[in-house]
């Protein structure tokens, strides 16, 4: 009786094992997104790519893509970035990873290149020669943000990094 108590035991923790790993598997799935190019631009200055700091640590998932929603935070970097939180229209969540929600507030970081004098070396070499002119909107603006969609393989999060344009679409107030 024992050994049938155990066994049923292990057989419905296995069980359990199993639908949880499936359970996970598609909660991961469903938080990529199915189809990029409905997203896609053809408005992206690859030339930008010149001016990346170790472009290398971006790891390019889309080339191009258009997104908008409401600048919630803008800082410099010492890179002479600036970097942006930007609260995406909820059709646009899908671009968002467990990065972007648990660190960013559940928002896009948007980073416009070379834009301040930037403090650290490699970035200094990337920044010489290029003079910025991507709009950079304050705060509580609504906007539309084309650029290329990376994975920053050292923080986690999705960007559009570098952003090649942003525009203010309407006001929006908190």
């Amino acid at each position: 009786m024992k050994r049938n108590i155990r066994l049923l035991l292990f057989i419905l923790i296995a069980l359990t094992a199993i639908a949880g790993a499936i359970f996970l598997d598609m909660r991961y799935k469903t938080n990529q997104p199915p189809d990029l190019k409905v997203f896609a631009s053809d408005e992206c200055d690859e030339t930008l790519w010149e001016h990346v700091w170790k472009p290398g640590r971006l790891v390019r998932i889309a080339d191009c893509i258009s997104v908008t929603g409401v600048i919630v935070a803008k800082k410099p970097d010492d890179d002479g970035d600036i970097h942006y939180r930007l609260r995406l229209d909820k059709e646009y969540n899908v671009l968002l990873n467990d990065y972007n929600i648990r660190l960013q507030d559940s928002c896009l970081v948007v980073e416009v290149i070379c834009y301040y004098p930037p403090q650290k070396p490699a970035a200094i070499r990337s920044c010489q020669g290029y003079e910025n002119d991507v709009n950079t909107p304050e705060v509580g603006k609504r906007v539309k943000v084309t650029g290329t969609f990376v994975s920053d393989s050292n923080n986690g999060w999705n960007e559009i990094h570098p952003a090649s344009s942003i525009r203010v679409l309407e006001d929006f107030f908190f």
